[in-house]
């Protein structure tokens, strides 16, 4: 009935977390090999894995420091200027054992990146971060949300178009009618059953 926070809201279905679970934050869109994450979280024995990219802009994210084995050294949530000392920032794309959650109690509002993982740091558990390469967005207003719809026109992200690419940049799914006298200039995808005239 109340908000309880990214870590809180995970504990809700503690009860089917048995073993190393992903947390993926449903406002990104990324490409990232999430199998090397986890390969990285079970060699390294940790209890909390951060996926980390690199950003030519930080203040908008939280910024993770790690030393040369991917260990947690500090974190800075949406530092500004004076305060950047890194361009590598958390994802909110995380590996986690199950006793991550025994650190705070059910129904507690909890968030993973202000208030559990700084936990974690605090006691010094085993608790890494991973830059991974490729693409990943924010999508956190209507700037970013257009940005990343051009990002996979475009190409810069791999995923699955639907259809099929009539022409270099324009993408129709089944059924679309385009008159011969239309000028469509990609990027674009055309929905299933549409007419241009």
């Amino acid at each position: 009935d109340t908000p309880l926070g990214t870590a809180g809201s995970v504990k809700n279905a503690g009860d089917f977390l048995d073993e190393t679970f992903l947390v993926i934050s449903g406002d990104a869109l990324t490409d990232l090999n999430l199998s090397e994450a986890v390969r990285f979280h079970k060699k390294q024995g940790a209890m909390a894995t951060l996926v980390l990219t690199k950003v030519e802009c930080p203040l908008e994210y939280g910024v993770v420091i790690t030393s040369e084995d991917g260990k947690i050294t500090q974190f800075l949530e949406k530092p500004g200027w004076s305060e950047v000392f890194s361009d590598t920032v958390n994802t909110g794309i995380y590996v986690l054992e199950p006793e991550v959650l025994d650190y705070f109690a059910p129904g507690q509002k909890f968030d993973f990146s202000k208030d559990l993982f700084p936990l974690l740091l605090r006691e010094k558990k085993p608790l890494f971060g991973l830059v991974l390469q490729g693409y990943w967005c924010d999508i956190g207003n209507l700037t970013q949300y257009l940005e990343a719809h051009h990002d996979v026109l475009s190409g810069k992200v791999r995923i699955r178009m639907p259809g099929t690419e009539a022409q270099p940049g324009v993408w129709v799914e089944e059924g679309v009618i385009i008159n011969p006298g239309a000028d469509v200039k990609g990027p674009v995808l055309i929905g299933a059953n549409c007419q241009l005239g």
